[in-house]
């Protein structure tokens, strides 16, 4: 094997210990996993190689969003003010002369059991005694969301969602902007997210966060697949004195850096480590040299990654609140002579071993198959509402075929007790007693590159599940020989 392993070794021993079908899988490839593809994540979420990935059947999913938090009013007492906007959110002013709960909504008694989101609480604070978004349940203080949490209602008892700034404390200059979804309406009793990250993995794209009573959105099809290699960086690579002289710091705000960054840190709040590197030479003075800093109106934000001079750094120092404010970003240089800055690499860490190494970057898109062109027999839309799924039954699609399980029809009595279908009380999707199946005249190309430590992403423009396919992937050898070492 020609690749090293952390330039070490493997422990003695290794190989007696190495299972059959592990062996087996050395020269083969993944088999196919389900993977479910929104947002940006890790590609494949194992351990694969650089190569293709073939999707071998996309499967309907859908899903009943929601939103629960109406538009708010203005409001104020015991010295505090709040101000509704627009757009949910609310911002507080002035000192609490006693304790202040901003009351948002009450939830129905009738929902007990089913599980929520709460989400857009303050950035700080977040206790009885400061400032928060929280949940009473009958005359008790139940959950905080700091500022979000997924919490269960297992009583019939009255449930209020509030807003409160605690006695002597002042607001001024907070700001929240809560939204509540209830997770068993959207996505199934016994099938809800566990965790607000694995909700805004799975969640539809395209979606606003309006108040929204439940609608059922289901994969659409007319979507792309963009697959990107080691290094997330797709911005200038290179500067140096020759072409800028002496200066502090330099713009690096071509249209997509500041972009960039906010789908870092989408990752960064997926709870994976990103790292940062790039190589610094010539004459270079203090420990900034190469390091970014995000700015708006030309005024410095925070500085996001700190180079240390050809040292790789954890990715980390950087917030949602700065992200959003940021209009540009600069590189920090030098005020000295002859310097240069180049091969700048932004990568998932993963267990580190690859940290400091440099790949230019590398990326594939893939055109998804237009499922609502695909006529059945008679010349008619398969999928008019694209692909679909209800209770353990999905639409699917392969390189050859397609495959019709799930029909829509109007709402019925006894349609939101029956967990074999999913409604949202005006349309219910329910299992066809037998399936519709038709060849594709021609076979689809389901095949795009993809690269151990890269990531993947779908992007579209219509309201749409994430992609739910079951995807092969090339193997690592290399890292499945490290995890499964002794």
């Amino acid at each position: 094997m020609s690749e090293e392993l952390d330039g070490k070794a493997p422990k003695v021993g290794y190989a007696p210990d190495l299972k059959v079908d592990f062996a087996k899988e050395l020269v083969g490839r993944v088999v196919a996993e389900p993977q479910e593809i929104g947002t940006i994540r890790p590609t494949g979420l194992i351990s694969i190689g650089d190569g293709n990935a073939t999707i071998e059947r996309v499967k309907g999913k859908s899903v009943v969003w929601n939103q629960l938090v109406p538009r708010l009013a203005d409001w104020s007492s015991n010295g505090v003010s709040y101000v509704a906007h627009e757009d949910g959110t609310v911002t507080l002013s002035g000192v609490a002369t006693d304790n202040v709960n901003y009351k948002i909504l009450d939830i129905d008694t009738s929902l007990a059991g089913h599980k929520f989101a709460l989400v857009g609480g303050f950035s700080s604070g977040n206790t009885l005694s400061t400032y928060l978004l929280g949940v009473n349940v009958g005359d008790s203080f139940n959950f905080i969301a700091s500022p979000a949490v997924i919490f269960s209602l297992e009583t019939q008892k009255s449930v209020k969602i509030f807003l409160r700034v605690a006695s002597g404390m002042d607001a001024t200059g907070l700001s929240a902007k809560p939204k509540l979804y209830n997770l068993t309406q959207m996505f199934g009793a016994g099938n809800e997210p566990t965790t607000i990250e694995e909700f805004e993995a799975r969640k539809p794209l395209g979606v606003t966060d309006d108040y929204n009573e439940g609608e059922i959105i289901s994969y659409d099809g007319a979507n792309e697949l963009k697959s990107v290699g080691f290094n997330l960086w797709n911005g200038k690579n290179y500067f140096s004195s020759q072409e800028y002289g002496k200066k502090y710091s330099l713009p690096i705000n071509d249209a997509s850096v500041v972009e960039q960054i906010r789908r870092m840190y989408y990752l960064l709040k997926q709870g994976y480590d990103i790292y940062y590197s790039c190589k610094v030479t010539g004459t270079v003075q203090g420990v900034n040299i190469g390091s970014i800093g995000l700015f708006v109106d030309g005024k410095l934000l925070k500085v996001i990654t700190s180079n240390y001079i050809n040292k790789a750094t954890n990715f980390s120092n950087v917030s949602e609140k700065d992200i959003a404010k940021a209009d540009t970003a600069r590189i920090y240089t030098t005020s000295l002579s002859d310097w240069s800055i180049s091969d700048i690499c932004i990568h998932l860490a993963h267990t580190g071993y690859r940290n400091g190494e440099y790949k230019p970057y590398e990326e594939d898109t893939l055109q998804l198959p237009n499922i609502k062109a695909i006529k059945d027999k008679d010349g008619n839309p398969l999928f008019p509402y694209g692909l679909l799924s209800a209770g353990s039954a999905h639409d699917e699609i392969t390189a050859t075929k397609a495959i019709k399980r799930v029909g829509k029809r109007a709402f019925a009595d006894g349609d939101k007790e029956n967990a074999s279908v999913l409604t949202d009380g005006t349309s219910t999707l329910y299992a066809l007693e037998e399936p519709i199946e038709v060849d594709l005249a021609e076979p689809l190309n389901l095949t795009y590159d993809a690269w151990d430590f890269g990531t993947e992403e779908l992007h579209t423009e219509a309201k749409t599940t994430p992609l739910n396919a079951d995807i092969v992937y090339q193997f690592n050898a290399v890292d499945r020989i490290r995890e499964n070492t002794t």
